[in-house]
């Protein structure tokens, strides 16, 4: 960095200086830094200061104790070029550099590869931000608000940039080049929805649709197990699309409607009322909820409801067969297939 300088909370808290690291042993006065850090120019109150540095176990002497480790953390950081930790009113503000931080870095990078035109830089750039995580964001701050409330949605950052990061691989490289650690991604992250699909579509193009298929049912039946639902429109529309034997385009890249491009809002109902027919619930319901979800987004409110019609005539059905929507009834299940081993920390 300019003033070099770098805070890292993007596993434990890390601060450089000139490339020498400065040691902060106390556990609460690293994580009052941390705190500030993700506040970086902002005015952060006492009590919420309090909050993410002792979550919901304050002690009577929590404002007192606050105060001491600010002080220290002055002392700490007096050296530190273009650094200043300094009080208002009820509360304090750290001001550094925003590229000094490695949490900043990291959203400025997915940033530019979500708007970079070429896939290539785009690459280049998710790799440089995932580089920037050395373990679970907020690493060392276990038991506090940091911990509880902020380190979960680094975290979906994180995620988010990985799997844009595979759909890029699987452009520019193919199925073979990412399949290893898609499998790894999905087996440690369930029912993430996104990842699956895009492990299906990687086994799809690979020659190996049994398979794919097996993931679908492996989605569906976790969030099954986790939440009591299912998987979204897309991830049916896969499926389906994989059943049929369809070449199974970019979704994500596609200028198309993402939900099976090629077919009318009509067809698309009209065939789930033939699958239904056929006694196909699943496929019934991947294009009849591919069609009410294309009829909300285009205003079309008689095709929404032919559509929820029958979803819910194709839902009946499935019960009278001993099935929900088509679906085994939800029930605790154990998988037992082999997990690769992962390409990326499991954190």
């Amino acid at each position: 960095m300019a003033n070099g300088v770098v805070f890292g909370v993007l596993g434990p808290l890390m601060v450089r200086s000139a490339g020498d690291e400065l040691v902060i042993r106390e556990p609460k006065r690293r994580a009052v830094l941390a705190a500030l850090v993700l506040h970086n120019q902002h005015v952060v109150t006492s009590q919420r200061l309090i909050e993410l540095v002792w979550g919901d176990h304050q002690p009577a002497s929590t404002r007192k104790a606050l105060h001491v480790y600010v002080s220290r953390l002055r002392r700490t950081i007096a050296s530190l070029p273009g650094v200043q930790l300094t009080t208002h009113g009820d509360g304090y503000r750290l001001v550094c550099p925003a590229e000094s931080i490695d949490l900043h870095r990291f959203r400025r990078l997915l940033s530019e590869a979500r708007q970079a035109p070429d896939d290539r830089v785009r690459l280049a750039l998710l790799r440089a931000a995932l580089d920037l995580w050395r373990g679970p964001a907020f690493a060392d701050a276990a038991g506090n608000g940091l911990h509880e409330w902020v380190a979960p949605s680094v975290t979906e950052e994180r995620l988010a940039a990985l799997d844009d990061y595979f759909a890029v691989q699987l452009r520019l490289a193919g199925p073979t080049a990412v399949l290893g650690s898609l499998t790894a991604h999905v087996a440690q992250h369930p029912t993430r929805e996104r990842t699956a699909e895009l492990l299906m579509t990687a086994l799809d193009r690979e020659g190996r649709p049994a398979e794919a298929l097996r993931v679908f049912q492996r989605l569906r039946l976790q969030l099954l197990n986790e939440a009591g639902t299912g998987p979204g429109p897309r991830a049916w529309t896969l499926r389906g699309r994989i059943i049929d034997g369809t070449h199974v385009i970019d979704m994500e890249q596609s200028s198309e409607w993402p939900y099976l491009p090629g077919y009318s809002l009509t067809g698309l109902i009209t065939r789930g009322e033939q699958h239904a027919s056929a006694g196909d619930l699943d496929q019934a319901l991947a294009l009849l909820y591919a069609a009410r979800v294309r009829a909300r987004e285009i205003n079309d409110e008689a095709a929404a409801q032919r559509a929820a019609e029958a979803i819910s005539r194709t839902v009946r059905r499935g019960a009278g067969e001993g099935r929900t929507g088509g679906l085994s009834a939800p029930r605790r299940v154990s998988d037992g297939a082999a997990i690769a081993p992962p390409v990326y920390p499991a954190f």
